[in-house]
């Protein structure tokens, strides 16, 4: 029983993880508001894309790349 709320919790806090990540990369293209309520929402039925790209964030840092690059372009 206490692995199963384990897991249970672990896969909310990688779901929400992702999700940060979305919010991070749509904010830093500077694409508008609606975009966001968009993603957020189709990231419900897509919650194992979400939580694999939650692990990526945690394990590489993405963010630092995605920073990198859009500086690089000069935005």
């Amino acid at each position: 029983m206490a692995f199963m709320n384990a897991t249970m919790l672990l896969q909310m806090l990688l779901f929400l993880q992702g999700i940060s990540f979305y919010h991070f990369y749509i904010k830093q293209e500077g694409w508008p508001k609606w975009v966001t309520v968009l993603v957020t929402v189709l990231a419900l039925p897509l919650q194992a894309f979400t939580i694999i790209v939650g692990i990526v964030d945690l394990g590489f840092d993405i963010r630092g790349w995605v920073k990198k690059a859009h500086d690089f372009k000069g935005k």
